[in-house]
């Protein structure tokens, strides 16, 4: 006789409270300048229905449901780095046909002082000694600050542009719900068939 196994989706139906403690980070764009951007945020029922969806046949590992509770609490705080790293990643602003991006300011300062002192010295009709007749003593400083700001962006020529066009289509097929689910799934269920 087959022995029946509890699945995730049969404890969500007896206890719709199942993923009350199933903790969602707040993920904060770091958008540079004065740009505007469109920033999305993780959505905590999306991610529970395609959990529930993709393990709707499989057996729970924990089959009481205050524990399963408490576990989908301690999984979603031990793996917050992942799904704010991963989410921050997907949603960075960037070119995608230009592999090259630096800003660089330089300051430059100069000074320089200069001076000196004349000594006025005349002599008699009837002698050969001079004798002083007057000092002046002067001094000069300059100084002057330059800064040169650069901005240099584009494709250094190591990828084509049909290349970052693909990389970028690439990256647009990457789902952050699917890789958090899997991971979800691969922790709490026990995926035979």
């Amino acid at each position: 006789m087959a022995m029946y196994k509890i699945s995730l989706l049969g404890l969500y139906t007896y206890d719709n409270t199942l993923f009350d403690q199933l903790y969602i980070p707040s993920i904060f764009p770091a958008v540079p300048g004065d740009q505007p951007f469109h920033y999305y945020t993780p959505n905590k029922d999306t991610l529970v229905n395609l959990i529930l969806e993709k393990a709707a046949d499989f057996p729970a590992l924990y089959p009481n449901v205050d524990f399963m509770k408490f576990m989908c609490g301690v999984w979603s705080k031990n793996c917050e780095y992942m799904m704010c790293t991963l989410w921050e990643t997907m949603n960075a602003k960037f070119n995608p046909i230009e592999n090259y991006d630096r800003h660089s300011t330089i300051t430059r300062t100069t000074s320089s002082t200069a001076g000196g002192t004349v000594t006025g010295a005349q002599t008699a009709f009837n002698s050969d000694t001079f004798k002083d007749t007057g000092k002046s003593t002067s001094s000069q400083t300059a100084g002057g600050s330059e800064t040169v700001t650069d901005y240099t962006h584009g494709n250094i020529g190591v990828r084509s542009g049909q290349e970052l066009v693909a990389q970028s289509r690439e990256m647009a097929l990457f789902k952050w719900y699917d890789i958090v689910s899997d991971d979800f799934i691969s922790k709490f269920c026990v995926q035979i068939y």
